[in-house]
């Protein structure tokens, strides 16, 4: 289980975000890369807007660019507009975090 009151999913996302500062971490690249299992999607970003509607992180929109990693390992330069995910310090403190200086 992933904790008081977190799914394994939630606890997850808390904490691929943690280390992320200024805009955090975008959508995409989360569900394409850092989690550990395959999800739809529409699953991730549903579970990202329960954390944010439980206080446990801000989002916001922005646009990348720069290299992106393709699913077969090679790079290439790409922009693209997603959503951004921080944790806010009761997102820190549910996965075991201090707040952030």
């Amino acid at each position: 289980m992933g904790g008081p009151g977190l799914s394994d999913l939630e606890r997850e996302l808390l904490e691929l975000c943690a280390p992320a500062v200024g805009m955090g971490e975008p959508t995409t690249l989360l569900h394409e890369q850092e989690l550990s299992e395959r999800l739809d999607r529409d699953v991730v970003e549903a579970t990202l807007r329960g954390l944010v509607a439980r206080g446990l992180m801000t989002t916001s929109r922005g646009t990348y660019g720069g290299p992106r990693r393709q699913p077969d390992g090679s790079e290439k330069m790409d922009v693209y507009e997603d959503d951004w995910w921080v944790l806010t310090d009761g997102g820190r403190a549910a996965i075991g975090l201090p707040p952030r200086p």
